[in-house]
C-alpha cells in the first residue's frame, strides 16, 4: 500500500473516530440533513442524501438535478456503511467495491448506529460534503446552537 493511501486511509479512520454524536434521533437527522442541503446547494452539487437509524430512514431528498440512479446509489451506500461499519471511501479503498464515498457511519459514543450519505456529485466531493457538514454540525452542537440530549 503507497503512502498516499496509507495516509488517507488514516485520515478517514481519524475522521470516523472524531465525528462521533452523544445522542442521535429524527430531529438531529432532520437539522443535519437540511444542513447538508444547504452547503450542497452553495457548492452547486445536485446530491440525493439519505440519513438512517438502524436501516429506518429518517431525511431523504433529492435535489433538482438527481436520477433515480443517485437514489440506487445512495441506498447502497448506505447498505456498505451498515455492513462494514465505516465511511464507503474507507471500504472503497479496501475492498473495491466501485461505490462512491459519500457514505459515513452514524456513531452514538463508539457504536454506529445508522449511516449519512450523499450521493450525487463526484465521489471525493459527496465524502467531503458529508464530512465537512458533520464537522460543522457537531462544532455547532459543541458551542451549544444545537440541542442534542
Amino acid at each position: 500500500m503507497s503512502n498516499d493511501i496509507s495516509t488517507f486511509l488514516s485520515t478517514i479512520l481519524s475522521e470516523e473516530q472524531e465525528l462521533q454524536f452523544a445522542a442521535f434521533d429524527s430531529s438531529n437527522a432532520l437539522e443535519l440533513g437540511l444542513l447538508i442541503v444547504k452547503n450542497a446547494k452553495q457548492k452547486g452539487y445536485p446530491v440525493v442524501i439519505q440519513i438512517t437509524i438502524n436501516n429506518f430512514l429518517l431525511f431523504h431528498y433529492a435535489m433538482f438535478g438527481t436520477t433515480p440512479v443517485d437514489v440506487e446509489t445512495a441506498s447502497s451506500v448506505g447498505a456498505i456503511v451498515s455492513k462494514y461499519h465505516h465511511s464507503s471511501a474507507y471500504v472503497n479503498i479496501n475492498v473495491e467495491n466501485g461505490l462512491s464515498g459519500g457514505g459515513f457511519p452514524l456513531t452514538i459514543k463508539g457504536t454506529v448506529i445508522g449511516s449519512i450519505v450523499v450521493a450525487g456529485a463526484v465521489a471525493k466531493d459527496d465524502y467531503e460534503l458529508v464530512v465537512g457538514t458533520l464537522k460543522e454540525y457537531l462544532g455547532m452542537e459543541k458551542e451549544g446552537k444545537n440541542k442534542v440530549e
